[in-house]
């Protein structure tokens, strides 16, 4: 696994294309509460905010550059945030549409989309029977027969606009078969390495938003396009947004956030701003991705409301690399099996959580057994901080 970067780069969705506004009240609709959102984002720990626009009459996403105009003016006034215009758009643009904010604005970073897929959030029209706007259950009913289109003709050309206007493309990645999209790009020469790439989880059409989908992601990332010739961060939908993130940021990625990718701040409790989820991304980031003496896998949450958790514990640090002052007692191993010549085993494990109940942490003691030619050498103990790779099941 990849370490963790020394700082994790926050960005903050701030209103995207895919919530309407009878889903929240808080879902910034004007280029003025756009602006706002993405600004307290921003002064919240944010470092990139990713906009798109809405009609302020009806909040149904647009590609109107005068709205644009207001909310990129009112935004560098205030902040000097990174900005990443989307040129995923919504439902129904042409690419055309899409694209034409890049060479008006010529932004840092834009949104890229790695090829077509079915976007689909049609499940979303069982949660309310009634809307605010007539134009929104269409809208969202529309996705179960709709296929957002990305050619490569097309992609060439997104590829040939950014490089001519200085804006860096953001990968949006949301299915294996993408990643090998931008590798034929990369090999072409219409992208310059290193790219940075966004693994975007969960949406229906796309890869599912477990751990094992995001490892996946990763390690095709790490052999097709090659570990040093990208950076990346996640997204996840919904429930899964905090999980996701976290996850990723412990894998040595960044994270997405805001209200674009997920509503609420918590379980039945609806996010007021974008601002909000990045503080609490930060609180998660800095309990769950320490400085670690070891690196364990095999953590399993399934079992979300436990109090133990059986966790395959494989230690793969040499003892001599242990921070002085950790006791080293010596325990006996006799379930032990090996890996790479040190020695794991099933350890049973108490569950740590915060503050509101959310469990960010899986404390032990474990011991490094080496592996020689001679038998098993036990060797010091000391204890470590497991982190909880999948919160998906407890936010």
């Amino acid at each position: 696994m990849q370490a963790s970067p020394d700082k994790i780069i926050l960005t903050a969705a701030v209103t995207g294309a895919v919530h309407t506004p009878t889903m929240s009240p808080y879902l910034p609709i004007t280029p003025e509460q756009i602006a706002d959102d993405a600004v307290g984002a921003a002064e919240a720990g944010a470092a990139i905010v990713h906009l798109h626009v809405r009609e302020p009459e009806t909040g149904k996403p647009s590609s109107d550059l005068a709205l644009y105009r207001k909310v990129l003016t009112s935004i560098k006034e205030r902040s000097d945030v990174i900005i990443n215009t989307t040129t995923g758009g919504g439902y129904g643009m042409t690419p055309q549409e899409r694209l034409k904010v890049v060479p008006e604005f010529k932004p840092e970073l834009a949104s890229f989309n790695m090829g077509s897929m079915n976007f689909a959030t049609y499940p979303l029209l069982q949660k309310y029977s009634t809307w605010k706007h007539d134009w929104e259950k269409d809208f969202i009913a529309a996705t179960k027969d709709n296929i957002v289109r990305n050619t490569f003709t097309g992609m060439e050309e997104f590829c040939r606009t950014m490089n001519a206007n200085g804006t860096k493309p953001e990968l949006e990645c949301y299915d294996v078969g993408h990643i090998y999209n931008a590798q034929k790009l990369i090999s072409d020469g219409l992208l310059k390495s290193p790219v940075h790439i966004q693994f975007v989880m969960g949406i229906l059409g796309g890869i599912g938003p477990s751990v094992e989908d995001l490892v996946s992601m990763k390690q095709t990332a790490d052999r097709v396009i090659g570990a040093r010739n990208f950076t990346w961060s996640a997204a996840g939908p919904g429930k899964f947004q905090f999980g996701c993130c976290t996850t990723a940021a412990r894998m040595g990625g960044h994270a997405r956030v805001g209200l674009e990718d997920n509503l609420y701040i918590r379980k039945g409790v609806l996010a007021k701003s974008s601002g909000e989820q990045v503080a609490r991304m930060k609180g998660l980031v800095a309990v769950t991705v320490p400085v670690m003496v070891a690196t364990v896998v095999g953590v399993v949450l399934r079992v979300a409301f436990c109090d133990i958790v059986m966790v395959s514990a494989l230690v793969l640090m040499p003892v001599t690399m242990v921070p002085a002052g950790i006791p080293a007692p010596v325990i006996g191993w006799p379930d032990a099996t090996f890996c790479n010549g040190y020695a794991a085993r099933m350890v049973a494990l108490p569950l740590v959580r915060n503050p509101d109940g959310v469990v960010v942490e899986v404390r032990a003691v474990v011991a490094v057994a080496s592996a020689g030619t001679t038998g098993l050498t036990l060797l010091p103990c000391w204890s470590v901080r497991v982190n909880v790779w999948e919160l998906m099941e407890l936010t």
